[in-house]
């Protein structure tokens, strides 16, 4: 099987993440899950937000998407911001230049792998600061079990647990 490009690899641009250094040290989450111990920053353009979705459990979590220029070739990225976080985009709008600084956070469930970009600071960039109802912590004070769900959170058997 042939590349569409008449059999030559490419090479595919690379998005750049600046690493904030270690935060908190990494360990295995009650949920299974690992926190990295860096946080990571990106700005882009917000494109989509989406509702806030709220579980039997009480548990609540909001996505929303950002895309980052990277060549010819823009990414969209999707993060999500849980609990208390659901609020860093109040005040936002679509199309707004934004920086957003996140975990990234992996699990296993039933033998499948998936990771989570985990935004736990919005702003707005171009003077207008932080995004009203964002509060700001600082690397260090990031609160333990960010993005962790309730230790009762459960979904129906087949579905994804977050």
């Amino acid at each position: 099987m042939g590349f569409p490009d008449g059999g030559r690899e490419r090479e595919w641009p690379k998005l750049a993440l600046e690493s904030k250094g270690p935060r908190r040290e990494g360990a295995c989450q009650p949920d299974g899950s690992y926190a990295m111990s860096k946080s990571f920053e990106i700005e882009g353009k917000l494109k989509v937000i989406y509702d806030i979705q709220t579980f039997n459990s009480g548990f609540t979590k909001r996505e929303f998407v950002v895309e980052v220029e990277d060549g010819n070739y823009p990414q969209m990225v999707k993060f999500e911001c849980v609990k208390d976080k659901t609020a860093l985009t109040d005040g936002l709008q679509v199309d707004d230049p934004v920086k957003v600084t996140f975990d990234i956070r992996g699990n296993e469930y039933k033998e499948r792998f998936y990771v989570n970009l985990n935004a736990w600071k919005l702003e707005r960039l171009g003077g207008g600061g932080e995004a009203t109802g964002g509060r700001e912590y600082g690397d260090e004070d990031v609160p333990p079990g960010v993005g962790d769900p309730p230790d009762d959170f459960a979904e129906p058997e087949d579905d994804i647990p977050f």
